[in-house]
Parts: C-alpha cells; sequence; structure tokens
C-alpha cells in the first residue's frame, strides 16, 4: 500500500504480514532494504469477534517520488 502524509509530499510505501507470512516480508525486505530506515517490527491486534491476539509484521520505507506514481 502506499501513503501520502500531505497531498503535496512524496509517497511510500508500506508492506503488512501476518506472522504466518513472514518469510514473504522478510524477502520483501530484503529487497527494499536501500530504502528503508528501520527493520521490521512487530505489532498486536485483538481480533474484537473472538478475543484471539494475532501477531503481524510491517514496514514502510522513505517516502520518494519514485513511489508517487503507485500511490
Amino acid at each position: 500500500m502506499a501513503r501520502r502524509f500531505s497531498p503535496k509530499a512524496n509517497a511510500r510505501c508500506v508492506f503488512r504480514q501476518g506472522s504466518i507470512n513472514s518469510e514473504y516480508l522478510m524477502h520483501l525486505y530484503e529487497l527494499f532494504n536501500p530504502l528503508v530506515l528501520t527493520a521490521p517490527s512487530i505489532y498486536y491486534i485483538k481480533d474484537t469477534k473472538t478475543g484471539k491476539i494475532r501477531s503481524n509484521l510491517h514496514f514502510s520505507t522513505m517516502a520518494l517520488p519514485c513511489f508517487n506514481k503507485y500511490y
């Protein structure tokens, strides 16, 4: 997913995957590593219907003009 903080700002790419797909996310991280400032991090989400807690991994690129066309 591409995100922009304001209409005039450059876009950045955000990658999120459930922990079951952590290998895929790490593969993407290796590909985009030159454009990323921080390593992937884990965050937890509580499912409001089941009450179960699941973990997700995410990272985002720097905001750069090359991502604007994907926004």
